[in-house]
């Protein structure tokens, strides 16, 4: 048992490259869960949420949404 509340689970997090989203993203995280980013444009953005999720221990996978 990892003591994490969301071990094993996946959460998808949309608009999570940055603000709210992203802090979002990183808590999910944190408690255990494996992240989907979704960004629209800025995907430098995106990858620097992936980093941090990455940083938590945690698997995470970029969605670039299309208008």
């Amino acid at each position: 048992m990892t003591g994490k509340r969301l071990a094993g689970e996946i959460a998808v997090v949309t608009g999570s490259d940055s603000g709210i989203g992203q802090a979002t993203a990183i808590a999910f995280a944190r408690e255990g869960a494996d992240v989907v980013i979704t960004y629209l444009e800025d995907r430098q953005v995106a990858e620097h949420t992936q980093k941090l999720v990455e940083e938590a221990g945690q698997k995470a996978v970029l969605v670039v949404l299309h208008k």
